[in-house]
């Protein structure tokens, strides 16, 4: 993790939250939540603005932070 991408900060707030006993059910919705929120972005904006802000791997670590939590 390079903290270059929002991706990065979403993966420290889940680690956070583990330490701070944050049920695995409630990082898993705030996951969910963060998910919704750039899938509207993209649908939002125009897909070569959404190209530049959102990594294209970022549904890739999502999905490996959801199965590591």
């Amino acid at each position: 993790m390079n903290f270059k991408t929002i991706g990065d900060y979403i993966i420290l707030m889940c680690y956070y939250m583990r330490l701070l006993k944050v049920s695995k059910t409630e990082i898993k919705v705030f996951i969910r939540e963060f998910e919704k929120i750039t899938d509207n972005y993209r649908q939002t904006v125009n897909p070569n603005v959404a190209a530049i802000v959102i990594h294209p791997d970022l549904t890739a670590r999502m999905n490996i932070l959801k199965n590591f939590i």
